[in-house]
C-alpha cells in the first residue's frame, strides 16, 4: 500500500471513530513508511502526529518522519478582510495566515468570537480540500480596534484566500479585499454590513473587493467589486501557483548503459570473461569430459632427464608392446648429448609414431638442440592463461617456424600422428584433422573441461596404456602446475587434456556476431521496458534477464555454440543501476501524485 493511501485510511478511521480499523490502518501506514526510502515532506508532516506518544519501537520512525518533515517549512500569506463591529462601523483588517505542515488544526486569536472561529475553520477546510488534515493554520489579525471582538462569518472568505495563497506560494495582490462566508461545499454565503465595509475599503485605499453575489450595491468612488457564487470563482482573483522550475532532463543513463553493453558485445571486449562463464557453465551443467584417449607416463621430479635420455627408445618399444597408439614427449631435448643421433634413429624407426616437443613463447621456437632429433615430427608446447583467474583456457593451433611452415600444436601433431591420416590443415575457423572438423576461434583451440588423464609411473606396469596416446612428461615439479576449469593439472596433463578435447571434437563454434548482438540487444531492450519503473522492479527484471542469458548460454554450449553473455550481463547491471538511480532522483524531486513538492 502506498503511503498516501495508508494515511487516508488512518484519517478515515479517525473520522469514523473505529478503533479496530484505526489500529489496522496505522499498522499499514507504519509498514508503508518503513519501506519508503524517501517521502514527500508534506506527507511526512501529516503522518508524524499519528505516531506521537506511541510505543518505544516507533522512535526510529518518528525520527525519520521528523527529518523528512523538516524539508516542509511553514508557508505564510496575508489578505485584507472587511468586517463590522457591534455598532455597524466597517473596518479593514490584515489577516496573516501561517500554514504549518502536519498540524491539522486551526488556532484562533482571542479577539475572534466562536461563530467567526467556526466560519474560518469551515472556509479553511473548503480551501484546502483533501489536504486539510495535513496542514494546520495559525492566523492573526491586525487593525482591530482595542477591546473589539469580531463576530459573524465575514472573515471566512479572507481566510480562505490567505490560506490558498500560502499553499500556492504566491502573494495576494495589493489593493484587494475580501468579505463573505464559505460553506464546506465551497459555496459563498452572503454577509451583512456591505455598505459600511465598502466605505472602509475606500478609506483604506483598496480598489477592489471580492464578495458573494447578491443585490446591487452603491459603490464608493474608486472601488470595484468582484462577485462570486463559489469559492473557486472568488479565488480566481489570486495568481496561479508558479510553475515548478524546469529541471534539466537527466541524461538517458539506462539507454547509455544498454548501448555500452551492446558495444562491448560488438567489440568482444569481455571475451576473457566469457571464457570463464562458459567453462563454469560447462562444468556445472554438462560436467567434465572423460579422459579416454590419453595416458600420462609420469617422470618423477627428482629424475635426471639427461641420464634418462638414452633409455627413451627402450621405453617407446615397451609402450608399443603394451598397445599404445603413439608417444608424445612433453620434454624438450634442449641440450645436445652424445647419444642423440642414435636416439633419433631409434625413435624414427619405432613401431609407433613419436612426436617431440618445441617450446613456443614470445621468441623463436626452441626445439631439440641436436639436428637429428629436430628432424623428427615436432609439436608446439604453448598454452594461454586468462587474465582474471590465470586458468589455462586455450592454446594456439600452430605457429610458423623459421621457414614459415606451420608447427602444429603438440596435441594436434600427436593426435594426427596416432591416427595416421593426412596432415592437419586449417580452413578459416575450422581445424581439419582426418575426418574431424574442430572449430577454432582466432587460431586458438579451446580446452574443454576434462577429467585428469590416467597417470602411469615411469618404470611401472604399462598394461593400462593399451589403445591410448601416451604423453611423456615430468610431474610434481615446482612451477609446472596449471589451473584449468576442471581443476589443477600438471603441464603434461594439460597437453593430454588438449588431445582428449581434439579427439572428442569438443571445440566450440562461436555464434555469428549478428546473432550474438541480437540476443544481447533483445535482453537490454527488455530491461529498458520492464525496469523503467526503477526500484526493485529494475533489479528484479535485470536478475531474471541475466538468468535467461546464462540459461541460453548453457543451451548453446550443449549444442557446441559459444555465446558470450558477459557484455549483456554488464549492460543489464548498468541499466538497472541507472533505472534505480533515476527513480530515486524523481522521488526526491516530486512528491506523490497531486501534492507537488512541499
Amino acid at each position: 500500500m502506498r503511503v498516501e493511501e495508508a494515511l487516508g485510511a488512518v484519517e478515515d478511521a479517525l473520522r469514523a471513530g473505529d478503533r479496530h480499523a484505526l489500529r489496522a490502518a496505522k499498522a499499514a501506514l507504519r509498514a508503508a513508511l518503513e519501506a519508503s526510502p524517501r517521502l514527500d515532506p508534506l506527507l511526512a508532516a501529516a503522518a508524524r502526529p499519528h505516531f506521537e506518544g506511541d510505543v518505544q519501537q516507533d522512535a526510529p520512525l518518528r525520527a525519520k518522519l521528523e527529518a523528512w518533515a523538516a524539508a516542509a517549512p511553514p508557508r505564510s500569506a496575508r489578505a485584507w478582510a472587511l468586517c463590522t463591529d457591534a455598532s455597524g462601523e466597517g473596518h479593514v483588517l490584515e489577516l496573516i495566515a501561517d500554514l504549518v505542515p502536519g498540524e491539522g488544526a486551526v488556532w484562533t486569536p482571542e479577539a475572534v468570537a466562536r461563530d467567526t472561529a467556526l466560519a474560518v475553520q469551515v472556509a479553511v477546510a473548503a480551501a484546502l480540500g483533501a489536504e486539510a488534515p495535513r496542514w494546520g493554520l495559525r492566523y492573526q489579525l491586525r487593525g482591530l480596534p482595542p477591546g473589539a471582538t469580531i463576530s459573524g462569518g465575514s472573515l471566512g472568505l479572507a481566510a480562505a484566500a490567505a490560506v490558498t495563497a500560502a499553499r500556492r506560494g504566491v502573494a495576494v495582490p495589493e489593493g484587494l479585499a475580501w468579505t463573505g462566508g464559505v460553506d464546506l461545499s465551497g459555496r459563498l454565503s452572503p454577509v451583512s454590513g456591505l455598505p459600511a465595509k465598502l466605505r472602509a475599503a475606500a478609506a483604506a485605499g483598496l480598489h477592489k473587493v471580492v464578495l458573494p453575489d447578491g443585490a446591487p450595491l452603491r459603490l464608493p468612488e474608486g472601488v470595484e467589486v468582484q462577485r462570486a457564487l463559489r469559492l473557486e470563482d472568488a479565488l480566481s482573483a489570486l495568481p496561479a501557483a508558479p510553475a515548478p522550475p524546469r529541471r534539466r532532463p537527466a541524461p538517458p543513463w539506462a539507454a547509455l548503459g544498454a548501448a555500452l553493453g551492446l558495444g562491448l558485445a560488438a567489440l568482444g571486449a569481455l571475451s576473457p570473461l566469457d571464457l570463464i562463464v562458459q567453462d563454469g557453465l560447462q562444468v556445472a551443467i554438462l560436467g567434465e569430459r572423460p579422459s579416454t584417449v590419453t595416458a600420462v607416463l609420469a617422470v618423477p621430479p627428482e629424475a635426471d632427464l639427461h641420464a634418462l635420455r638414452p633409455g627413451w627408445a627402450a621405453v617407446v618399444e615397451a609402450l608399443a608392446a603394451a598397445g599404445a597408439r603413439a608417444v608424445v614427449f612433453d620434454l624438450v631435448f634442449s641440450a645436445a648429448l652424445p647419444g642423440d643421433a642414435a636416439l633419433a634413429e631409434a625413435l624414427s624407426s619405432a613401431p609407433i609414431p613419436v612426436v617431440l616437443a618445441a617450446r613456443g613463447g614470445d621468441g623463436p621456437l626452441r626445439g631439440p638442440a641436436t639436428e637429428a632429433l629436430a628432424a623428427l615430427p615436432l609439436g608446439l608446447v604453448e598454452v594461454e592463461h586468462d587474465l582474471l583467474l590465470r586458468r589455462v583456457r586455450q592454446g594456439p593451433v600452430s605457429r610458423p617456424d623459421a621457414a614459415g611452415a606451420p608447427v602444429w600444436n603438440l596435441a594436434v601433431a600427436g593426435l594426427a600422428a596416432a591416427e595416421g591420416g593426412p596432415p592437419p590443415r586449417r580452413e578459416a575457423d575450422t581445424l581439419i584433422l582426418g575426418l574431424r572438423r574442430v572449430p577454432i576461434v582466432g587460431g586458438r583451440l579451446r580446452l574443454a573441461p576434462t577429467a585428469a588423464p590416467l597417470r602411469v609411473p615411469l618404470g611401472g606396469p604399462l598394461e593400462a596404456v593399451a589403445g591410448r596416446i601416451v604423453v611423456v612428461g615430468a610431474v610434481d615439479r615446482v612451477g609446472d602446475q596449471h589451473a584449468t576449469a576442471a581443476g589443477p593439472r600438471q603441464g603434461v596433463e594439460v597437453i593430454a587434456n588438449f588431445i582428449d578435447t581434439l579427439a572428442a571434437g569438443a571445440g566450440l563454434r562461436p555464434l555469428p556476431l549478428l546473432a550474438e548482438l541480437g540476443l544481447v540487444a533483445a535482453a537490454l531492450s527488455a530491461q529498458l521496458g520492464l525496469g523503467r519503473a526503477g526500484g526493485r522492479a529494475a533489479t528484479r527484471s535485470a536478475g531474471l534477464l541475466g538468468l535467461a542469458l546464462l540459461g541460453l548460454t548453457a543451451l548453446l554450449l550443449a549444442a557446441g555454440q559459444a555465446f558470450g553473455p558477459s557484455a549483456g550481463l554488464v549492460g543489464l547491471g548498468l541499466c538497472a543501476w541507472a533505472q534505480r538511480a533515476g527513480a530515486q532522483r524523481a522521488g526526491a524531486a516530486t512528491g506523490p501524485a497531486g501534492t507537488g513538492r512541499a
